[in-house]
Protein backbone atom coordinates (compact mmCIF):
# COMPACT_ATOMS: atom_id res chain seq x y z
CA UNK A 1 0.00 0.00 0.00
CA UNK A 2 1.03 3.20 -1.26
CA UNK A 3 1.66 5.99 1.44
CA UNK A 4 0.52 9.37 1.35
CA UNK A 5 2.24 11.46 -1.38
CA UNK A 6 3.72 8.79 -2.88
CA UNK A 7 3.48 7.83 -6.11
CA UNK A 8 3.13 4.50 -8.22
CA UNK A 9 6.49 3.03 -9.67
CA UNK A 10 7.11 4.39 -13.16
CA UNK A 11 5.50 7.19 -12.83
CA UNK A 12 7.16 10.87 -12.14
CA UNK A 13 8.76 11.00 -8.47
CA UNK A 14 9.29 7.17 -8.67
CA UNK A 15 13.35 8.32 -8.55
CA UNK A 16 15.90 10.73 -7.74
CA UNK A 17 14.58 14.15 -9.42
CA UNK A 18 16.55 17.10 -11.10
CA UNK A 19 15.94 20.33 -9.47
CA UNK A 20 13.73 22.22 -12.05
CA UNK A 21 15.78 24.41 -14.26
CA UNK A 22 15.09 28.23 -13.82
CA UNK A 23 12.91 30.45 -16.66
CA UNK A 24 15.76 31.70 -17.91
CA UNK A 25 17.62 28.68 -18.29
CA UNK A 26 14.60 27.37 -19.68
CA UNK A 27 14.50 30.61 -22.39
CA UNK A 28 17.99 30.26 -23.21
CA UNK A 29 17.65 26.51 -24.61
CA UNK A 30 14.44 27.43 -26.18
CA UNK A 31 16.13 30.11 -27.88
CA UNK A 32 18.85 27.62 -29.08
CA UNK A 33 16.43 25.07 -30.69
CA UNK A 34 14.18 27.93 -31.90
CA UNK A 35 16.82 29.66 -34.31
CA UNK A 36 17.25 26.07 -35.87
CA UNK A 37 13.83 26.40 -37.44
CA UNK A 38 12.71 28.26 -40.54
CA UNK A 39 8.98 28.82 -40.26
CA UNK A 40 6.35 30.31 -42.87
CA UNK A 41 4.90 33.71 -43.10
CA UNK A 42 7.75 35.08 -41.52
CA UNK A 43 6.55 39.00 -42.96
CA UNK A 44 3.24 38.83 -41.53
CA UNK A 45 4.59 39.03 -38.28
CA UNK A 46 6.15 41.79 -36.74
CA UNK A 47 9.96 40.03 -36.57
CA UNK A 48 11.17 36.53 -36.95
CA UNK A 49 11.56 36.11 -33.04
CA UNK A 50 7.58 36.26 -33.00
CA UNK A 51 6.98 34.32 -36.13
CA UNK A 52 8.97 31.48 -34.58
CA UNK A 53 7.48 31.92 -31.20
CA UNK A 54 4.05 31.55 -32.96
CA UNK A 55 5.25 28.40 -34.57
CA UNK A 56 6.22 26.65 -31.40
CA UNK A 57 3.22 27.58 -29.75
CA UNK A 58 1.15 25.52 -32.63
CA UNK A 59 3.52 22.88 -32.20
CA UNK A 60 3.06 22.83 -28.73
CA UNK A 61 -0.59 22.90 -28.79
CA UNK A 62 -0.40 19.95 -31.02
CA UNK A 63 1.86 17.68 -29.27
CA UNK A 64 -0.17 18.41 -25.74
CA UNK A 65 -3.06 16.04 -27.67
CA UNK A 66 -0.16 13.20 -28.42
CA UNK A 67 -0.26 10.00 -25.78
CA UNK A 68 1.72 10.26 -21.87
CA UNK A 69 5.26 9.74 -22.06
CA UNK A 70 5.85 8.24 -18.13
CA UNK A 71 9.46 7.94 -19.55
CA UNK A 72 10.23 11.57 -21.62
CA UNK A 73 12.60 12.70 -18.62
CA UNK A 74 15.81 11.27 -17.84
CA UNK A 75 16.43 10.07 -13.87
CA UNK A 76 19.16 10.98 -11.95
CA UNK A 77 20.00 6.81 -11.40
CA UNK A 78 19.84 5.99 -15.32
CA UNK A 79 21.20 9.26 -17.16
CA UNK A 80 24.83 10.16 -17.17
CA UNK A 81 23.65 13.93 -17.19
CA UNK A 82 25.15 16.94 -15.02
CA UNK A 83 22.77 19.95 -14.43
CA UNK A 84 24.20 23.11 -14.45
CA UNK A 85 24.09 24.65 -10.65
CA UNK A 86 22.76 28.38 -11.72
CA UNK A 87 20.32 27.52 -14.38
CA UNK A 88 19.37 23.89 -14.08
CA UNK A 89 19.44 23.22 -17.63
CA UNK A 90 20.80 19.40 -17.93
CA UNK A 91 23.74 18.50 -19.97
CA UNK A 92 25.15 15.27 -21.25
CA UNK A 93 28.54 14.11 -19.44
CA UNK A 94 31.34 13.19 -21.99
CA UNK A 95 32.36 9.88 -21.76
CA UNK A 96 35.53 8.51 -23.17
CA UNK A 97 36.26 6.96 -25.93
CA UNK A 98 37.89 3.90 -26.03
CA UNK A 99 41.18 3.46 -28.06
CA UNK A 100 41.60 0.84 -30.21
CA UNK A 101 42.73 -2.46 -29.09
CA UNK A 102 41.74 -1.91 -25.51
Amino acid sequence: EQSEGEQPEGKIGSAPTWEPTNIKGMAISLCQLLQTWAVEDVKSFCCPFHAVLAAAKTTLNTMETYECAANFLPTKTKDPRHQCQYCGILQHVAQPRRLRGT
